[in-house]
Parts: C-alpha cells; structure tokens; sequence
C-alpha cells in the first residue's frame, strides 16, 4: 500500500470520527497542529520515526506531552499510527482529509 492510500482510510477514519461527535473542525485543526509540528520539529520527527525506541515509549511520550493539548479522538489515532509503524504520514493524513 503507498503512501497516500495508507492517508485515504487514515484521513477518511478521522473525518467520520469528526463527524460523528460534531468536532470535524476541531479534528482538522488538531491535525494541521501535528502535521505542521512533525515537519517543522526534526527532532520530534526522528523520535517518533525511530525503530529503535519502543512503541510503548513512543506513546507514553505522547501521552505526556499532547493530551492537554490535542482531543483524545487525535491522542487515539497517534497510539494507532504509532502500534502500525505509519507516524511519518502524518501530514500526508492531513493534506488528505482537508482535501
């Protein structure tokens, strides 16, 4: 599967999720937020993309720093993202679901 079908069913499970619980706009925001954080932010980049780093540290790091902040639907969808190696198409996922 490329890159961006992994974005589509990434994208289209988001946008039913905002719609579903009436937060479409927020969902969006929160994702331009992460991906415009993971491009502009390499370190962020290589700590989340390395194989080396637990999959269990990579969302404790998460949950630490983005439940404030991002709405658990999103804090969700990264521990998913996260458990299934596809983190680094985050700004693909957002490009595609604001499409």
């Amino acid at each position: 599967m490329t890159g961006s079908n992994i974005a589509n069913v990434y994208a289209s499970s988001i946008i039913e999720i905002g719609q579903k619980n009436g937060i479409l706009d927020q969902i969006e925001e929160e994702l331009r937020f992460l991906s415009d954080l993971v491009q502009e932010n390499n370190d962020l980049k290589l700590f989340l993309d390395s194989p080396s780093i637990s999959k269990e540290s990579k969302k404790d790091f998460v949950k630490k720093v983005f439940t404030d902040n991002i709405s658990e639907h999103i804090v969700h969808v990264l521990y998913v993202l996260i458990d299934n190696d596809r983190q680094s198409v985050i700004p693909e996922i957002y490009i595609t679901a604001v499409s």
